[in-house]
């Protein structure tokens, strides 16, 4: 048994565990009621009251009170009331230390409490000032829109608008631009600030590229606002150059008296350029249309000259007068090729379509590239052997394959292979979907592809290869147009193109052009005329063809009944159509045009015959006559031989019915 008067390890042990345990406690109270709680058990203790802080002792008093305190702040006072203070004494000092840790946590938790106190005072006035700086901004704000309404030389946003501003001091010096002033110049703000104008803004004319007056100094030797002329170029920092339409205004304070100048200008680079080419585009177009009238009248004579020439040489025994007949007609093919330029050059935004075989297209194409590529390019060619049709300008096709080419050449500086292979193809809705060529129906189609093993293109380039304008080649190496060209030409030729290319790897293109199924005498099956005996019907509303390819029919064996107008006939077959073998029909004529009696006769009797002939041909009339079946196509002006073999060909293919 312990004496009264020693220490009890049990006990020590218990203060200890309050030590730990008092800590844990989430209020005051109950850190003093669970203190008095475990130190009434303390021996020689009868019990433990907890005193106001403030309590006064009574200095007579056999109690043993402890103050748990920190500094001058008194937190609460114990008194204990003691049955024997001789076994309580040795336990005096733990319980003094007891009081000193809870007079530690109390003061530790006064901190806190405080510094929450005063930390949440301190948002509380910040909020308040937070608010009255919002106020105070808002009034500036306020102030400063009524200062901009009144002065009508600051009406800009700098930051908020489309355009690109720059504004100056008085002497001309950069104090602040916007971001699209950055763009276009090239020079961040952080850079141009205090920098002259020139340095920043340098602009030219585009017509003679010498430097053009800097409009800030006119607008502080003049005080009024000035704009650039037309044709104003603007370099960036890098050498790229922009067309810009600009103005600049003085900035003047509320006396009037003049603090700087704003610059406003905007890039008009794509608008100028489209402007451009839209009256390129509309003279081209009246060349074109003057082009297609001349040519069907020129033409319509030069089959007069030609046919009465290849009659007569057929026809004459004096061998001089023969030369003379030769000469007339190697003059009339001359001509004819003069005109066939003239309509070219007239084809430029102009579709004339025609049957034709782009096998022949893509050869004529090699033989360009051939002549004028570097010699480390390895042009290879798989065409596909089946013979197939499109309708189409073989200008603009022979355009969009040599642009495409070229574009594959520039991709190979130091040399590789260019290749060209075709074939039939059946497009499925599917196919069309997931090679992104969904414009164009499922169908028949040919697939032109040519491919390079140059340096490829990575997918941001291929989102814009067909934008007008757009490439990827140094300062005047290119001009973007040449793929937007191809990518026109084939949505005019109802095709498409598909591309896939990766970096390094080249770039293959794909062409889909719809087939059909129409034979294009394009050349001479043979040197001379082969005699015929088939009744014709030819219809043409000029004479002198009419009369001349009467006589060249008939120099060749065959019966010609003529009509000089669609009306006549469709009058004549409706009658003794059944006698008809062919019929030979002028596109371009007045009251009905070929396309109107090709309807016409076709619904008259759908197995008709029909060979158009034509001088001129314009946008899909003869992709629309090839739905009808039509047999053939004959330019004029037409020698015998080249008529000869137009006939043969449209009487031995095959009547094909569309639906």
């Amino acid at each position: 048994m312990t004496p009264s008067n020693e220490l009890s390890a049990e006990k020590i042990g218990q203060i200890a565990l309050m030590h730990s345990m008092v800590s844990q406690l989430p209020t005051a109270d109950s850190i003093l009621s669970f203190s008095i709680q475990g130190l009434k058990q303390l021996p020689g203790v009868r019990t433990v009251n907890n005193l106001p802080p403030e309590t006064v002792l009574n200095d007579n008093t056999s109690n043993v009170h402890f103050a748990i305190s920190h500094r001058q702040q008194v937190y609460a006072l114990f008194e204990f009331i003691l049955s024997d203070p001789s076994a309580f004494s040795p336990y005096h000092p733990y319980v003094e230390n007891f009081c000193a840790v809870l007079a530690l946590i109390f003061e530790e938790r006064r901190q806190r409490t405080e510094k929450q106190n005063l930390m949440a005072t301190l948002e509380q006035r910040v909020a308040e000032r937070t608010q009255a700086l919002q106020q105070e901004i808002q009034e500036r704000k306020h102030a400063e829109n009524e200062l901009r309404r009144s002065e009508g030389n600051l009406r800009i946003t700098l930051d908020s608008i489309g355009d690109a501003v720059i504004a100056t001091d008085t002497e001309g010096k950069v104090t602040r631009m916007n971001p699209v002033a950055e763009t276009l110049t090239g020079w961040p703000q952080s850079e141009a600030s205090g920098l002259p104008l020139t340095t920043v803004f340098n602009i030219i004319n585009a017509a003679t590229r010498q430097t053009i007056d800097n409009p800030v100094d006119r607008v502080l030797i003049t005080g009024q606002v000035v704009g650039l002329k037309n044709h104003t170029v603007l370099l960036h920092r890098n050498g790229s150059e922009y067309q810009i339409a600009d103005s600049a205004a003085p900035i003047r304070s509320d006396d009037g008296t003049i603090q700087g100048v704003v610059l406003v200008f905007r890039d008009i680079t794509e608008e100028y350029a489209i402007h451009e080419q839209l009256k390129r585009s509309e003279k081209m177009s009246a060349v074109g249309q003057l082009a297609g009238g001349i040519a069907h009248d020129f033409n319509n004579q030069l089959t007069g000259i030609l046919g009465y020439a290849d009659i007569l040489i057929e026809e004459l025994t004096d061998p001089t007068l023969r030369d003379f007949a030769k000469d007339i007609r190697k003059a009339a093919q001359r001509s004819a090729e003069l005109t066939a330029q003239l309509l070219a050059f007239g084809r430029k935004g102009k579709y004339h379509a025609h049957p034709i075989d782009p096998h022949e297209i893509i050869a004529d194409t090699i033989k360009i590239l051939e002549r004028s590529i570097d010699k480390r390019i390895r042009i290879e060619c798989n065409l596909s052997p089946e013979k197939t049709m499109v309708m189409g300008d073989s200008s603009q096709l022979q355009n969009a394959i040599l642009n495409i080419a070229l574009n594959a050449r520039d991709a190979m500086p130091n040399g590789g292979t260019l290749r060209f292979q075709t074939s039939s193809v059946q497009l499925d809705e599917r196919f069309c979907n997931s090679h992104k060529i969904d414009e164009i129906p499922p169908g028949d189609y040919i697939e032109i592809s040519i491919s390079d093993t140059g340096d490829g293109m990575n997918q941001e380039t291929q989102k814009h290869i067909f934008e007008p304008f757009f490439t990827t080649k140094e300062i005047g190496k290119g001009t973007g147009m040449g793929l937007a060209g191809a990518y026109g030409t084939m949505r005019s030729h109802h095709g498409a193109i598909a591309v896939h290319s990766k970096p390094g790897h080249g770039t293959v293109m794909r062409l889909y052009l719809p087939r059909i199924h129409m034979e294009y005498i394009s050349t001479e099956k043979t040197s001379r005329p082969t005699v015929g005996h088939a009744a014709i019907l030819l219809v043409d509303d000029e004479d002198l063809v009419r009369k001349t390819a009467e006589k060249m029919l008939c120099k060749l064996g065959h019966k010609v009944i003529t009509c000089t107008g669609g009306h006549d006939a469709i009058k004549f077959y409706k009658q003794s159509g059944a006698q008809i073998d062919l019929v030979i029909l002028d596109m371009i004529m007045p009251d009905l045009n070929g396309k109107e009696t090709a309807q016409a006769l076709s619904s008259i009797n759908p197995q008709v015959r029909i060979l158009i002939s034509s001088g001129y041909s314009q946008n899909d009339e003869a992709g629309e006559l090839d739905k009808l079946g039509i047999q053939g196509f004959i330019s004029k002006p037409f020698s015998l031989t080249k008529l000869s073999n137009s006939i043969a060909n449209a009487l031995e293919t095959p009547k094909i019915h569309r639906l």
